[in-house]
């Protein structure tokens, strides 16, 4: 495995520097409450809000929008053309192993259920995570003023900005009495233990999430019988590389390759995985919005689709329900016709994308959920690229 420079207790005490330092200033010149309405436009806006932001962050955003000197675009275009086939197929993989797989953290866990964001708002959280994908993975979206770019520094804006009040120990006026109001409000209030968890949303689970999206998607490929050449894997993983560098993380140290990526992945998640509350109940949030789409007889097949791409001892862990013998029965039929259909590439497989069975068809029932905007987040519109919808049979939700 490709050594880094830096020991896993080391990158659980760092954040990020740069993004911190923004944020840091904005509080020293406007105090807390600069801080609270900079996350509160961020929170509200799926992109960069066009307007309101201090002239600060403004600089900021024009002085970390450059590609790193390392970046091959050639690769950037073999993955957004990977992504292009796969990408529907990827959705039930974020659902049910990208996001789960991040819950079984206990520190990215205590954080999301803090923000209360996901466990009343599955839809919504779901939502978000979804548009982040399309738009780092959509062709052009790293390039140049790519909606990619902008929606990785947004994050990342919106990562310092809980880390900050999350540690801030509120003064005078900013002490929040009562129960919280706002999620600004939880935050400041959040009892949080460096010793236990590290610095909130540190370079350690940063790298983790950050694998759940590359490494993990292409592990559920795999699972899903779909052959992808050694080439292929590579550009995905650096592309993914490449979006980390926009969000805070020293991405230039990651490995590039499957194995490696595989051996770094999982030695993260032997260190700090856990049985917690939180990821009991975020992973079930999501198992209930999933299933949700379904006919009720098809209740089992989120969670079959589950255990079967994060693992029995995972699944365990975040409190999944198990499968009874006849419904692991059936579920064995569906996977092995699946990878069959999947590995033989056929023309007959090409021209009736029907056949690509159970995944594509909770992928396209989430897309079409999650294109369903409620009124209230009429602001925060998501889009399918029209490309990506032509090649999806998916209709966007703007048409």
């Amino acid at each position: 495995m490709k050594h880094i420079p830096f020991s896993f207790e080391e990158l659980r005490m760092q954040g990020d520097p740069e993004a911190d330092q923004v944020i840091q200033d904005l509080y020293a010149k406007g105090e807390l409450a600069s801080v609270n309405e900079l996350l509160g436009l961020l929170v509200k806006n799926n992109a960069l809000p066009p307007n309101g932001l201090p002239q600060s962050v403004i600089d900021y955003l024009e002085q970390s929008s450059a590609l790193p000197a390392w970046a091959d675009a050639n690769k950037i275009n073999e993955s957004e053309q990977l992504f292009g086939v796969y990408g529907l197929m990827a959705f039930a993989i974020l659902a049910l192993s990208s996001l789960p797989e991040c819950y079984v953290t206990p520190s990215i866990a205590e954080g999301l259920s803090t923000t209360q964001r996901l466990t009343k708002q599955a839809h919504r959280r779901i939502l978000e995570t979804g548009q982040f994908v399309l738009a780092v993975m959509a062709p052009g979206g790293l390039e140049a003023n790519g909606g990619g770019i902008r929606i990785a520094q947004k994050v990342r804006l919106m990562h310092a900005s809980i880390r900050f009040l999350i540690l801030h120990t509120p003064v005078g006026e900013d002490i929040v009495h009562g129960p919280p109001k706002s999620m600004q409000d939880a935050l400041c209030m959040m009892s949080w233990s460096k010793e236990e968890l590290g610095l909130p949303i540190n370079q350690a689970d940063l790298i983790r999430t950050l694998y759940t999206f590359s490494y993990v998607t292409l592990r559920g490929w795999r699972s899903f019988g779909v052959e992808i050449s050694a080439s292929q894997e590579d550009a995905f993983l650096h592309t993914w590389k490449v979006i980390g560098h926009f969000m805070g993380i020293n991405a230039e140290i990651l490995p590039g390759h499957y194995d490696e990526s595989e051996a770094l992945f999982l030695e993260l998640k032997e260190k700090w995985e856990g049985d917690t509350e939180a990821g009991r109940l975020l992973t079930e949030a999501v198992l209930k919005f999933v299933s949700n789409e379904l006919p009720f007889a098809c209740w089992w097949l989120p969670v079959a689709l589950l255990r079967e791409l994060i693992g029995d001892q995972t699944a365990d862990l975040l409190g999944v329900r198990k499968l009874n013998i006849f419904q692991q029965a059936l579920n064995g039929i569906v996977f092995w016709t699946l990878r069959l259909i999947n590995r033989k590439r056929s023309a007959l497989y090409k021209k009736l994308p029907g056949l690509r069975m159970d995944h594509e068809w909770i992928s396209r029932r989430l897309l079409m959920r999650i294109s369903a905007i409620q009124p209230e987040w009429r602001d925060e519109l998501f889009e399918i690229p029209d490309e990506l919808a032509k090649k999806w049979n998916v209709q966007n939700s703007q048409t």
